[in-house]
């Protein structure tokens, strides 16, 4: 687990002990952050349109050392940076833009990985093996109307037969303070069709929906955290079935989350 706090990034393992704290060379702002390889990290470096709209610095891709945070490599993919999208939602003098966790621009795809920009119609591939990027989806960008908000197609998870791609539509309500909904496309590669999908938990005897996020790395496709009142209340009630309920026999309210991992096959 490597959550981000204060420009630097502090690397924790499952079990939630510190391990040590790292910051890229040159970089004082990042999200996406996942391990590159054995010695390094990978990120992605934003634009900084919304510091200094007058000398705007092209976005690119971060691999750094987990050691010392010198960097390893930058990746770049093609962009016009006169016409700069950005999930953000304006209503008068308001504005309000998508949190940067909800905007996939890096994701990884087995070895290889998954780069985007909400400013490229284009997903590019990474292929560390051969250190060189190649076009992999084309979009057909959303056009924006009073009727029809613009929405932004985001690569989620790719599994050897099925990718799962997030909308995410600009809109937001400033009376309530909420917004950005999103919902999920699975392109199914063997049928060569589309669908909205619903993924459920067979731990549980009633029909669970599982939360369609990003790959957690080239192992895991899903990752999901399910808090420990929840799942004694579910035992309690009888809803839960093999390990899970194996596990939430021995919770306590005070227990930390379960975290559930799905691997790919």
């Amino acid at each position: 687990m490597i959550p981000y706090a204060g420009g630097k990034i502090l690397v924790y393992d499952l079990y939630g002990n510190f391990k040590r704290g790292v910051q890229a060379a040159d970089a004082h702002s990042y999200t996406n952050v996942f391990d590159y390889d054995r010695n390094n990290l990978i990120c992605y470096v934003p634009d900084n349109s919304m510091e200094d709209s007058s000398n705007i610095a092209h976005p690119y891709y971060l691999i750094f050392s987990k050691q010392d945070g010198s960097i390893t490599g930058k990746i770049s993919i093609p962009l016009n940076m006169n016409e700069i999208k950005k999930p953000i939602a304006r209503e008068g003098d308001d504005w309000a833009v998508a949190v940067p966790t909800a905007v996939h621009q890096l994701i990884p795809d087995h070895l290889n990985w998954t780069l985007m920009d909400t400013s490229s119609d284009t997903l590019y591939h990474f292929l560390p093996s051969a250190n060189v990027t190649i076009p992999f989806i084309v979009r057909t960008p959303s056009i924006h109307t009073m009727d029809a908000p613009e929405a932004f197609l985001m690569p989620s998870i790719f599994t050897d037969r099925y990718y799962f791609m997030k909308v995410l539509k600009v809109e937001f309500d400033f009376e309530a303070g909420r917004g950005f909904p999103s919902s999920v496309l699975m392109y199914d590669k063997t049928e060569n069709a589309l669908f909205s999908p619903k993924i459920y938990n067979g731990d549980y005897t009633n029909k669970k929906q599982v939360y369609i996020g990003r790959t957690v790395d080239d192992e895991f496709a899903i990752g999901q955290s399910l808090q420990a009142h929840q799942l004694i209340e579910a035992y309690e009630k009888g809803e839960l079935k093999g390990k899970l309920n194996e596990i939430a026999a021995q919770l306590e309210e005070e227990s930390n989350p379960v975290i559930i991992l799905a691997k790919h096959k």
